[in-house]
């Protein structure tokens, strides 16, 4: 009896080790002062997702999904009341939503919500910005 608890308990521990070590988020953050940053165990604060609208419509995006962000801060806008960036976003999934109508007039065509903060690790201890500081973020694999 011992012995079934203690196989179960043990599956159940390297199950939640996989897990945690498989959903780690690692990428490099570029701040307005162009310092790079590499991070690990990267997340958003709150929700856990980036407010990208794009089009009209509103996703939103956890930072697994992305392969990169590049915001331009000149380039705002208020939308539904928040202060938001142009940006370029790159998907894992091979899906680009261009930050400008090149075809046309150049104007913003996707923007991210300035009301986020990215955590997480650097090799300086923990991490922490603001979407309004941040110029790039590129995500890698683990």
């Amino acid at each position: 009896m011992k012995t079934a608890f203690f196989i179960s308990r043990l599956i159940m521990a390297v199950l939640i080790a996989a897990l945690t070590i498989g959903c780690d988020v690692v990428g490099t953050v570029i701040d307005l002062s162009n310092t790079q940053t590499d991070v690990t165990s990267m997340h958003v604060s709150g929700k856990g997702t980036l407010t990208v609208i794009t089009g009209g419509a509103i996703h939103k995006l956890p930072l697994d999904a992305l392969e990169s962000v590049v915001l331009f801060p000149g380039e705002t806008r208020v939308i539904n009341g928040e202060l938001c960036f142009a940006a370029e976003v790159f998907l894992k999934d091979g899906a680009h939503m261009q930050a400008h109508d090149k075809m046309h007039d150049n104007n913003p065509l996707t923007f991210i919500s300035s009301n986020a903060t990215i955590l997480g690790k650097s090799n300086r201890g923990d991490f922490k910005v603001e979407m309004t500081n941040v110029l790039k973020i590129t995500f890698r694999q683990p």
